[in-house]
């Protein structure tokens, strides 16, 4: 386990490749799982309850999973699905478990901000940056793309899934 850990780190640093994974259907439902449930922890703090966060992250994660399928069917590489869609959950699932240690410094409420939670603001929007990069790295290897465009289409993958699980699962305010 400890071996795909650092496989999938060394993925998000961009110094290994998807199709460098074994096409397992067991290994991309692992996968899956594992995100799922990461997934869920990190955003129970903002959906208040962790029910709510685990269909949000399933949702997230099976829109992760569509639009590699689609992106695979549009570039005519659908044999690419299994190692690809296992590549960018893992990647998924590495930048949330580095997220996490920033999630406990921020702070419940706006007014009780602190320089710690300001660092930690910041270095959350790097990791969600870094997501964007190594999913794009992900999809230039599996799409043939220039990483430029890996880069956009995971940027448009990241938006889509935010304005849908907004949609369905955030409350509105007063």
């Amino acid at each position: 386990m400890l071996s795909l850990f650092r496989f999938f780190l060394q993925l998000c640093l961009l110094r290994t490749r998807p199709q460098d994974l074994p096409s397992s259907e067991v290994l991309l439902g692992l996968t899956a799982a594992v995100n799922v449930v990461i997934g869920a922890v990190v955003v129970t703090p903002t959906l208040g309850s962790p029910m709510t966060a685990l269909m949000a992250s399933l949702l997230d994660t099976l829109v992760l999973g569509g639009a590699v399928w689609l992106l695979l069917r549009f570039r005519d590489h659908p044999a690419r699905f299994v190692q690809t869609a296992t590549a960018a959950l893992g990647v998924s699932a590495v930048i949330a478990v580095l997220s996490l240690p920033l999630q406990w410094m921020l702070p419940a409420d706006a007014e009780s901000v602190t320089g710690t939670a300001e660092a930690a603001s910041l270095l959350f929007l790097v990791l969600i940056i870094w997501l964007q990069v190594a999913l794009g790295h992900v999809l230039r290897h599996a799409l043939d793309v220039s990483l430029a465009l890996g880069i956009g289409l995971a940027f448009l993958y990241s938006m889509i899934s935010g304005v849908v699980i907004q949609s369905l699962f955030m409350v509105p305010g007063p």
